[in-house]
């Protein structure tokens, strides 16, 4: 079940945001602005004990997969490219988790994974 943060940072400059997360997953949301009706993006992060793997999807680009890679630096990760999307293996591992997000943010959540397994047209996923 996802628990809301109390109280997430809040970056100068950048869009207000909820923070919510599980075991295995975190959800940052952007909203346009602080009355909280209109979600300007979100990013889900999720993996098997450590946050391994990425979806992003912010304003009107691309819905876009990635892989954290941790690589040689200390002091930041970097996000890798992660090829196409089968969501069948996440559904079934975090359907019943994303189910218990408020009603407008799980909409959002779930429109954004349905333009990463089916791109509208003139939109190509993320290269392998």
């Amino acid at each position: 079940m996802f628990v809301e943060s109390a109280d997430p940072r809040q970056v100068p400059g950048d869009k207000p945001r909820r923070v919510f997360f599980t075991k295995e997953l975190h959800l940052i949301v952007w909203y346009e602005s602080k009355d909280w009706k209109a979600i300007h993006g979100m990013q889900l992060s999720f993996g098997s004990f450590t946050l391994d793997h990425v979806i992003t999807a912010i304003g009107e680009n691309p819905v876009e997969l990635h892989r954290i890679d941790e690589g040689r630096r200390l002091d930041a990760s970097v996000l890798k490219a992660n090829g196409a999307w089968n969501p069948d293996p996440f559904e079934k591992r975090y359907r019943i988790e994303l189910n218990t997000l408020p009603p407008e943010i799980l909409s959002f959540v779930n429109g954004s994974l349905e333009h990463l397994a089916n791109p509208p047209t003139g939109l190509a996923q993320p290269s392998q």
